[in-house]
């Protein structure tokens, strides 16, 4: 029935009796393990699948059996033994359909949400078939990465059409999934999201890796690929990226594909989310480094919530590229607004009237928002100047704007005044968009609930404020993706004269001048007649059209890179150094008033034709047009839009009293739009590693109460007594070298001052080592030192003595019997660690595996409870620090090999930039203590820190396990970390995870928790670092 499969076709004589196993095998335990499957789908549902099936095999001590039920299945074997032979061997062929009267076992019941397959565990039968299919998710076969990459056969494809990835070559596999996705309900990126994102990866592993980047694109749809090529983006430093030089089209077939993949793709972007192919096309590449588009950020109807679950879909080192918003391209990071934050464009009663009118106002002030924030698991409340925009006094309610940096992924924001609040509304569902067409958000009223109406009603005076602040929210979104923000109406229509292109006429018109914030359009009024009951035509509108003989500037057009906030109408005056730019080759149609009239009396209109009007109107245009609105009228959603359209004639009616209140000098009245200027604001268009100044907002917790990172990082602090106030030089970041880059919480960024060398790591460690130690461990500390182990009294101290040294010398340990240790069980494993708490860090691989990775363990005992834990989380092997020497079993002495820290200080180039992984936990909280014999060194944590941070490469892992809690030492037993000390530690790491013993998922780590076990006592979590 099919050719290729090395294992024989094996019928079923008798029904009701099991398969026989091929005789020269070992015989396999009498228990078989199958499923439904969905064969006549394509290669990456049949990965999902069969991987799936032989590692919940594996977990269940069963035989994975496949059944020849048709011709579908067929097929599936052979595509999936011809690109992996090796995973096929492990299974028994039946050629023939599954009995039926055998039991079926409900199981993965949804396609993407994982089930546990420890519940099946109690179930004997012999036969065991599950309900099941698709089985999409990596936590089925996470710890078989390695041994699948293994399984696939040599290829016998050369790619002599393709790149090759070495030393000097680092190459980016791209692939594109469009024609069946598209119009299905899949997500299917835009070409612009596409390229942002392919900068965005580059940007990423540039900052790791500096060699030569080529991209290789793996997709469906050649000739769409093929306008990508057309395309050219920049880099942060300088360097322009030329698709068509540096990029190559793939035409093997898919086996192929991933092939090639498993030996040359360093890094690997699925774009369409969904793909089963890009998924395994990433999931089986060389470099294991992979990005794809993070559905939570995109319209996708494929999947209801509850039916797809994206932890379980995509593993947890993955990097999800994230849009800004429905129908935005732009990329994860904010270079303008830094990421997290939150921009407010809102009025503000100043509470009393005074100025004088035109008097202009300082657009700085003082007075503090404050906004509170919080997401699953943490909370904060973080305070930031706002920026006046109405630059005078003359009214009691001014527009102000602001941007503060809050938490990731908040499920409540509010505004706090005194003792009361308002929530910030982030309703994801009133976004309303057509795909490709319009993006339409209602725009929140923020209102105080006890704010009496006669000093602020919003829907009255401030009515244009909120239509003022759904074009800045437009602008905001889009300033770092799109040249250009246009912000008509939906009355407008604007067809280019000078190009054939909006965006082509924008360029022309702006020419080389550098210093324009904005164009600003003419707007000619025109009556239009729509006839009742008849299909709405373009060309009719347009033949329809009457002037009104009335010609306005108000129209903008922003140029995103030099303006960050505008209004309705055209301002007086441009940001400072700015100009704004009079377009007079063109001009807006604004159909002012439409008259509705039915088709039997027509009124008689002054014609707007061809022949009588000296507008030049481009006719050739109309048929493209009418064919792109019948598209937009063809969607099903724009149903869904029409309902939720503004009131034209409420907001007409409001912003024309306002703009007519405007006008007088009344100080009762908000004044105009046309009186709001256009301020830079400051923290905007820096780099992302900038230094943020308004550390005096955030604080942190110590033993002496909250401390403002501005004094940690200036070493400043006032202290009052009864008598005096003494001003004192408290030595925290700086003398010890570092600076604070960002006010992240519950844990500053930091960044060195004078980043070491290795060898100065080393060398300076090695030093420090060679100190005479007496033979008992003090139990003072040395009161020359107290200053630095305290952090100059931030950290707070206490004695509890331990004399551990040479305590594990007398330890025989398991060393010798890593063969049995290696089938231990997760409790039986965790029992060796004598820490309760050490199930953390097994729960940070369980997520982050190790397949076919090399490391270190620092901080090994008498028991190798984590070297074993490395191993069956699939590390290829691991060396292991020891103190004291350990006899370790002969037939793992390829997997685990042990060095002292001497050897490792004078070799340390060995090790340069070479690990995939480091683990330690419960260990770096003694270094320097003097406990188990060491060299009393106040900063003994951090030079491990700087060692493993020279050992591992750029992107490799750190599983750090220490205890948690307010910054503290006991001496000589440990140190507590808290976030001023944490900081410390985590400089030079991307905090990527928090796990702790009690779950198996990770968790947001805020400052309550981290505070919550008190002083001098803790929780041992394990984060897992990156390193950067």
């Amino acid at each position: 029935m099919f050719n290729n499969v090395t294992l024989p076709v094996i019928p079923l004589i008798n029904k009701t009796e099991p398969p026989k196993a091929n005789k020269n095998v070992l015989e396999p335990p009498k228990k078989y393990l199958s499923t439904n499957l969905a064969a006549n789908a394509r290669l990456g549902n049949h990965l999902f699948e069969m991987a799936s099936l032989y590692g919940i095999s594996k977990k269940l001590e069963r035989i994975p059996t496949f059944f020849i039920d048709t011709q579908w299945h067929d097929t599936m074997l052979q595509e999936t033994d011809f690109l992996i032979p090796g995973l096929i061997d492990h299974f028994l062929i039946v050629n023939d359909t599954f009995p039926k009267h055998l039991p079926h076992t409900i199981f993965h019941p949804q396609c993407c949400i994982f089930e546990d397959p420890n519940r099946l565990k109690n179930i004997t039968d012999e036969y065991m078939h599950l309900t099941g299919a698709f089985y999409q998710s990596w936590k089925y076969f996470s710890r078989l990465r390695n041994e699948l990459m293994g399984y696939l056969k040599e290829p016998s494809n050369n790619f002599t059409s393709l790149p090759k990835s070495d030393e000097s070559t680092f190459i980016t596999c791209v692939h594109i999934r469009r024609t069946d996705f598209v119009g299905s309900g899949f997500h299917v990126p835009e070409k612009d999201f596409i390229i942002n994102a392919m900068k965005f990866v580059e940007e990423k592993e540039k900052k790791l890796i500096s060699m030569n980047y080529t991209t290789v694109f793996f997709t469906d749809d050649a000739d769409y690929v093929k306008t990508l090529l057309k395309e050219k983006f920049e880099l942060k430093d300088g360097t322009v990226k030329n698709l068509e030089t540096d990029s190559v089209i793939s035409d093997t077939d898919p086996p192929d594909s991933i092939l090639y993949s498993s030996r040359h793709c360093d890094t690997v972007l699925f774009t369409a989310p969904h793909s089963t192919f890009g998924w395994w096309l990433g999931y089986l590449s060389k470099g294991n480094q992979v990005y794809y588009t993070d559905l939570k950020f995109v319209n996708d109807l494929s999947f209801p919530a509850e039916k797809f679950n994206p932890d379980d879909y995509y593993p947890p080192h993955w990097t999800p590229v994230k849009y800004g918003g429905p129908g935005n391209a732009a990329v994860i990071e904010s270079l303008n607004l830094g990421n997290n934050s939150l921009a407010l464009v809102m009025s503000m009663n100043l509470g009393k009237l005074n100025g004088i009118a035109g008097h202009s106002a300082n657009t700085i002030n003082h007075t503090k928002i404050v906004v509170m924030a919080r997401n699953q698991t943490t909370g904060t409340v973080v305070s930031t100047r706002y920026e006046r925009i109405t630059p005078h006094d003359n009214c009691q309610i001014v527009t102000v704007f602001a941007t503060v940096q809050l938490l990731p992924d908040p499920v409540h924001i509010a505004l706090i005044s005194n003792e009361d609040s308002t929530e910030v509304s982030r309703n994801q569902s009133r976004k309303i968009c057509v795909k490709g067409y319009i993006t339409l958000q209602p725009w929140d009223r923020v209102l105080f609930p006890f704010v009496p109406g006669d000093i602020a009603d919003p829907y009255q005076e401030i009515e244009f404020q909120s239509l003022a602040g759904a074009q800045t929210d437009c602008l905001l979104q889009y300033k770092e993706t799109a040249e250009f923000v246009a912000l008509f109406d939906l009355n407008d229509i604007l067809i280019p004269r000078s190009a054939s292109t909006l965006l082509e006429e924008f360029r022309h018109i702006l020419g080389s001048q550098e210093r324009v914030s904005f164009l600003s359009y003419t707007w000619k009024n025109y009556e239009i007649n729509v006839f009742n009951n008849t299909k709405f035509s373009i060309s009719s509108m347009v033949d329809s059209l009457a002037d009104r003989n009335t010609t306005k500037f108000s129209k903008t057009v922003v140029v995103t890179k030099n303006l960050n906030f505008t209004w309705i109408d055209r301002p007086y005056f441009a940001p400072d150094g700015f100009i704004s730019l009079d377009v007079v080759d063109n001009s807006i149609i604004h159909l002012e008033e439409i008259i509705w009239i039915d088709q039997n009396n027509t009124k008689d209109l002054k014609s707007y034709t061809k022949e009588s009007s000296n507008f030049s109107f481009p006719y050739d245009a109309l048929s493209d047009i009418e064919t792109d609105f019948d598209q937009m009228l063809n969607k099903e959603r724009i149903a869904e839009i029409i309902p939720n359209l503004p009131n034209f004639f409420h907001f007409y009616y409001l912003t024309n009293k306002c703009l007519q209140d405007s006008k007088s000098i009344s100080l009762k009245r908000c004044p105009g739009p046309q009186m709001c200027g256009f301020y830079q604001h400051p923290n905007l268009h820096k780099q992302p590693e900038r230094l943020l100044t308004n550390l005096s907002s955030y604080y942190v917790t110590t033993h002496q109460g909250n401390v403002s990172l501005e004094e940690l990082n200036e070493n400043v602090r006032d202290e009052r007594s009864k008598n005096q106030v003494h001003e004192l030089l408290f030595q925290v970041y700086k003398p010890f070298g570092y600076q604070i880059t960002e006010p992240t919480l519950p844990v500053p960024t930091l960044v060195l001052i004078i980043e070491h060398t290795c060898l100065m790591v080393f060398e300076d460690w090695y030093t420090i080592s060679q100190v005479p130690q007496p033979e008992t461990p003090p139990s003072q500390m040395p009161e020359d030192q107290t200053d630095r182990f305290s952090l100059n009294g931030y950290a707070a101290l206490q004695t509890m003595y331990f004399n551990d040294h040479n305590k594990t010398a007398d330890l025989i340990g398991n060393w010798d019997n890593i063969t049995s240790l290696m089938k231990l069980s997760k409790t039986d494993l965790l029992a060796l660690a004598s820490h309760r708490e050490a199930e953390s860090i097994y729960n940070a691989m369980d997520n982050f595996p190790l397949d076919g990775m090399r490391g270190i363990v620092v901080g090994s005992t008498s028991q190798p409870w984590l070297e074993v834990m490395a191993l069956q989380h699939g590390a290829r092997n691991v060396v292991t620090i020891q103190r004291n020497k350990f006899n370790i079993q002969e037939e793992f002495r390829n997997r685990i090999s042990a060095i002292f820290p001497a050897y490792l200080a004078n070799n340390w180039q060995k090790f340069l930039g070479r690990l995939d992984f480091v683990a330690s936990f419960s260990s770096i909280q003694h270094l320097g203590l003097g406990r188990y014999g060491d060299s009393i060194d106040p900063i003994g944590d951090l030079r491990e820190m700087q060692k493993i941070k020279c050992m591992l490469k750029k992107g490799g892992i750190l599983f750090l396990g220490v205890p948690f809690g307010t910054d503290a030492i006991h001496f000589n037993a440990q140190r507590y970390y808290g976030p001023i000390r944490l900081a410390m530690l985590f400089q030079g790491f991307e905090w990527v995870a928090t796990y702790s013993a009690d779950s198996e998922k990770k968790f947001d780590l805020d400052t309550l928790r981290l505070h919550s076990e008190g002083l001098f006592k803790s929780s041992h979590y394990t984060v897992v670092l990156r390193k950067l």
